[in-house]
This record gives structure tokens, sequence and C-alpha cells, in this order.
């Protein structure tokens, strides 16, 4: 049976293309035109380790290759993603808030089951974010947004998401790197899916794989704020963010998520900008970066965890 074509998208940074091949779904991954970067190995020993680790109803899903193409069986052909914005209806919320529960677990197992050893380099987005927070280089619209944002930020701020941008020193966690409701592939039970990993897997913090999920999932919350008719996005994509911090189950450092996920949301705008192109509606994250620096990233940890968080070691 030859595998069937399900759809294909992408962007100069990342192109997927998903196949079914009777039940089974394939998830074809590679590096876009205008990444710069490859995707990080692999090796047979990392590959062992996550594997030994039981991470309860969402699994890490390792590639089935470690080459500039990269492979991975899946439980379906939806992500976490589809779910968060392809309908704002209870019965799909319900799932992506038992997924998210279920990826916080996951993402704690393999924390503290998989040694930081195993990986050498910090997470590459935030990394990517001040290579270009520093030159104002890039392809498509990066020049056009840094100009942009770097008006709206002004220097103090600028300078204060660089320096967040750094790699934090003793953090010793073996992460994901860039977890996303991308990468999350929901399966068809509730709750089940498979956490595809192994392009940018990265030593840090718990916080950085965490924080960087929190930090979409506020970009959901802003776009209800401020798009009219939307303002049930906000609330459901908060109730989102405290199912995966209850998943997680962990004392995590509650500044340190926030700061991460401004990150994220600024990683994202450049991103957009560079590896899709410029869109007027960059002007306006530009103005919410404003804000989410002077707090912080306060807005992407939920009020109500927010104390039971603040008391945590940064590193767990």
């Amino acid at each position: 049976m030859t595998p069937q074509l399900v759809s294909r998208f992408g962007t100069g940074f990342l192109r997927t293309e998903i196949y079914r091949h009777g039940d089974a779904h394939l998830w074809v991954r590679r590096p876009g035109p205008q990444r710069g970067r490859p995707f990080h190995p692999v090796s047979p020993r990392v590959s062992k380790a996550v594997a030994a680790v039981p991470t309860g109803p969402v699994v890490w899903r390792l590639p089935e290759e470690s080459g500039e193409i990269r492979r991975y069986r899946a439980p379906g052909e939806t992500s976490a993603a589809n779910l968060a914005l392809g309908t704002s209806g209870d019965p799909e919320w319900e799932r992506l808030r038992r997924v998210l529960c279920n990826t916080g677990r996951a993402l704690r197992a393999v924390h503290i089951g998989v040694s930081g050893e195993l990986a050498a380099e910090p997470p590459p987005g935030p990394s990517r974010l001040a290579r270009w927070l520093r030159s104002g280089r890039g392809p498509g619209g990066a020049g056009r947004f840094h100009e942009t944002a770097r008006l709206r930020l002004g220097s103090r701020r600028w300078e204060r998401a660089l320096s967040w941008c750094e790699p934090h020193p003793g953090a010793t966690r073996f992460l994901h790197g860039a977890p996303s409701l991308g990468c999350i592939v929901v399966g068809p039970v509730t709750g089940n899916a498979a956490l595809l990993a192994g392009e940018e897997l990265a030593r840090g913090p718990a916080e950085s794989d965490v924080g960087w999920l929190l930090g979409e999932l506020l970009e959901l919350r802003l776009i209800g704020e401020t798009v009219p008719g939307l303002k049930r996005l906000s609330e459901q994509a908060g109730a989102a963010s405290a199912a995966l911090l209850c998943g997680y189950d962990a004392p995590l450092d509650a500044g340190l998520l926030g700061r991460v996920a401004a990150v994220r949301v600024f990683t994202h705008a450049h991103d957009f900008a560079a590896y899709v192109g410029w869109a007027d509606e960059l002007t306006t994250y530009a103005d919410h970066l404003v804000r989410l620096i002077d707090e912080q990233g306060g807005p992407a940890v939920p009020a109500d965890h927010r104390q039971l968080l603040e008391s945590g070691p940064g590193d767990n």
C-alpha cells in the first residue's frame, strides 16, 4: 500500500508533510530553505535513554531517521495547534486541556529521567532571537520588523529581552528544546498524543520547555483579548495554560517561566517576519511585547498558579 499524502505545509524555517498509511500516520519534517542551521543530531544513546522513560499518555516520539529529513510515526494527522486554532468549541478545548496536562507530565518525566549530559547546547530559539536582536539581519521581513520593534520597545526593553536570551549557567535538565502545539500530534483516544522531538534537543532549566509552551498559549490569549468576538479564545487558552502546569506538577520559578514565555512570543514574531513575511499584525505584536517585557512575561502564568510557583528552585 502506497502512503497517501494528507497535507503539506511549511515556511522558510520548517516544512512538514503528513501521510496516511492504512491506520498509521507518518509525519515528515525537513528544514526550510532559509533555516540556516540543520536539525540537531539524535544519537542512539539519546534515543535509548528517552525511550526508557515512562511518560504516560503523551509519548516522546523521536525520529526514525536523524538526517536532514526526519520521519515520525504518529497517532494521527491532527496537532494540538489544529485543536486550538480550528475551533473555539468546548469539546475540542477540553480535549486540548487533557492533552496539555499529559504533555506536562511527559515533559517532567524526561526532565527527571534523562541525563542533561546527553545534550550540550542551550535551546536554539532564544539563541536565534539574540543573533537577530544584535544584527537586525535576516530573510523576508526580518529587517523591517527589527526597525518596527526597536522603535516601539526602546533600548531599555531591547537590552532586557536580549539578556533573557542568555543561557542559564548551571541548568542541567535534558530538554525538548522547542515544544509547541504544532509538534504535539493528538491520537484518537482523548488525552493521548505524541510529542515530536529530536530537532532541537537542548540542555537548560525545566522552565525553558514549560515556558516555551506557555508563551504559545499566551499568544492565543493576546489574540483573544484584541480581536473582537474572540474573548472566549483568551479564556480557553488561559485554562489550557493551567492544565499544562497542573500536569507538570512540580515547583517551577514563575519569574523564569514568564521571561521564557515573553522570549517565545518575541521569537515567534521574528520567525513569522523572517520565514513567512511581513504582516501589519506584527506592529500589534511589537506593542504586546512592550507590555510583556515591562511585566517580565507575568501574564503567561495563570494568576491562580503564580503564587504556588514562586518558591520554585528554577531547575527542576
